[in-house]
């Protein structure tokens, strides 16, 4: 990366092309600045199957935690190496929880489809001067969440609006990166 570089929006999304194609199609749009997906292995499939979902959910946990860790780091390199860059970090879905896990300061957070519970959101607030919670009350994988009592009140339905964190709704006509995207009127 340049060290003249100002701004940099990073995506959390899981590890395929189409889905970073989709990303780099939507975000350059919009900026101007350079954008990084931050892809990370999260090949965990076959979560609506009642016999694989328990097992699913937990190695989905443990991937977002330790990818949180690699993109805090990866952040903070970043810092030491251009101090005055703006980064935003984008989430969805899975990648939510990874920037859960991020714990790393950072200009802004914008969190779609998110399955990252109401106190938590509070929590990744700490880190950003702004956090935008896109909200979807009619989002069915993430009330599945809810159904099965995996998830107790995640910020995907529910309102999130606490000091610098505000809720946009976003009625996205299913869970995808592609639907959200295609509803907020200004990329994140």
């Amino acid at each position: 990366l340049h060290s003249t570089l100002t701004s940099l929006c990073l995506y959390t999304i899981r590890r395929s092309t189409r889905s970073q194609a989709k990303v780099s199609a939507a975000a350059s749009d919009v900026y101007k600045e350079q954008v990084i997906s931050f892809s990370y292995d999260a090949d965990v499939r076959e979560a609506h199957k009642p016999e694989c979902y328990n097992k699913v959910l937990r190695v989905a946990n443990s991937i977002a935690k330790k990818n949180g860790r690699l993109l805090g780091k990866f952040i903070s390199d970043l810092y030491e190496k251009n101090p005055n860059i703006k980064v935003h970090l984008v989430g969805h879905s899975l990648g939510c929880n990874v920037v859960e896990y991020t714990k790393t300061n950072v200009t802004s957070i914008h969190l779609l489809g998110s399955p990252v519970e109401f106190k938590s959101v509070k929590e990744i607030g700490r880190y950003a001067r702004n956090v935008i919670n896109y909200y979807n009350p009619k989002d069915d994988v993430i009330k599945e969440g809810v159904d099965n009592g995996d998830l107790k009140k995640p910020s995907c339905l529910n309102k999130v609006d606490v000091k610098n964190i505000k809720s946009k709704k976003c009625n996205a006509v299913h869970h995808g990166f592609s639907a959200y995207a295609e509803k907020i009127r200004k990329f994140p």
